[in-house]
């Protein structure tokens, strides 16, 4: 969202600030776990604007599944880890062997 501060949590350094006029957009189908692709924008004509390459069922399904295509295994198994310990009720989803 223009003109907005970066939104800060304690304890939490996976939030992603989106800001249209940026194009950061760009790098969302990027993150490590296709979970975290997506993006919400406010569309001054529509409202709001939702960028979900993946869509939302993993989301609100607490399935973590690694982008391998654009992520390094290391960096999905590190996230997948800690993410698990903080939220024990999630599936993760192995790296694909091959």
């Amino acid at each position: 969202m223009v003109g907005l501060e970066v939104a800060v949590a304690s304890g939490v350094d996976d939030l992603f600030y989106f800001d249209d006029a940026d194009l950061s957009y760009a790098a969302i189908d990027h993150f490590a776990s296709t979970t975290c692709c997506f993006g919400i924008a406010r569309d001054p004509g529509s409202g709001l604007r939702v960028f979900a390459p993946h869509g939302f069922d993993d989301l609100f399904g607490m399935v973590l599944r690694p982008n391998p295509v654009l992520a390094p295994r290391e960096v999905y198994e590190a996230k997948a880890r800690r993410w698990q310990a903080e939220r024990p009720r999630s599936i993760v989803v192995p790296w694909p062997e091959g």
